[in-house]
């Protein structure tokens, strides 16, 4: 990452950038600089030896093959309004990735973007809330696969991982600014309509997965709050804020 590059192609309303060569977790960093009441800013490394996903999970994160940024901030939002970080974000990457590599990007509920039915993107929100039950903070914590990395992906992730790029591009700076510089003006946009439009789960048949147990549904689509309406098989209906929905043949 070239970062005067970077910095010449942002405005100057972006917060301040944090650059890393490596790091273990571009999420705890910022976390680390909001408990210590630092401002607003963007924390970007150019490779993570802990990423850190949904769930408990890593996020592999090699050198060189993608962005790994993580927003601190300090927005006026309600408890009950967090939720549009991350969809907000879904939108911004899906809407950048498009416009760099022409290809169509979709979201699968809540956070995870993909291309060619593949993962090439995964979004982790956390927050801290203050004694009187207001945010504090957040941090939303963006990965992105973008080139191939050089050993392929992990067994595991195989059949489930893509990237945005098929070979390497010399556009990391250009494609980091937009997408710094477009979700931080969406998050003042109203981005249910778009979301819901690159939703690929309304309709489908799914599995989901909370507290540890699994129960198959349908998606009857996604509510004002983009939470998910499902309707189990003894007709039973039922709105989800959260948990782990799985399609077959998709990540």
């Amino acid at each position: 990452m070239n970062c005067d590059k970077l910095a010449s192609l942002l405005p100057d309303t972006v917060p301040q950038i944090h650059y890393f060569r490596t790091l273990p977790s571009t999420n705890l960093v910022a976390k680390e600089y909001a408990e210590r009441g630092e401002k607003e800013g963007v924390f970007i490394a150019g490779t993570q030896t802990a990423g850190r996903g949904r769930m408990g999970r890593g996020f592999f994160s090699p050198e060189d093959c993608g962005l790994y940024i993580s927003f601190l901030l300090r927005p006026d939002l309600a408890p009950e309004d967090i939720y549009l970080l991350t969809t907000t974000a879904a939108v911004a990457v899906c809407e950048t990735v498009e416009l760099f590599s022409g290809r169509e990007a979709s979201v699968k509920w809540v956070n995870d973007v993909l291309v060619a039915d593949k993962k090439v993107c995964g979004i982790l929100a956390e927050g801290a809330f203050d004694d009187s039950g207001k945010l504090s903070y957040a941090v939303v914590g963006i990965g992105v696969n973008l080139f191939p990395p050089k050993d392929g992906f992990p067994e595991e992730l195989e059949s489930k991982a893509g990237t945005v790029f098929t070979a390497k591009k010399d556009c990391l700076e250009e494609l980091t600014a937009d997408l710094i510089e477009r979700y931080l003006r969406l998050l003042g946009e109203d981005c249910y309509d778009r979301y819901v439009m690159r939703s690929i789960i309304c309709g489908k048949a799914v599995s989901l997965l909370r507290d540890g147990q699994k129960k198959e549904a349908v998606v009857l689509g996604l509510d004002d709050r983009c939470r998910l309406l499902v309707r189990y098989k003894d007709g039973g209906q039922e709105l989800i804020e959260c948990g782990e929905v799985s399609v077959d043949g998709l990540y």
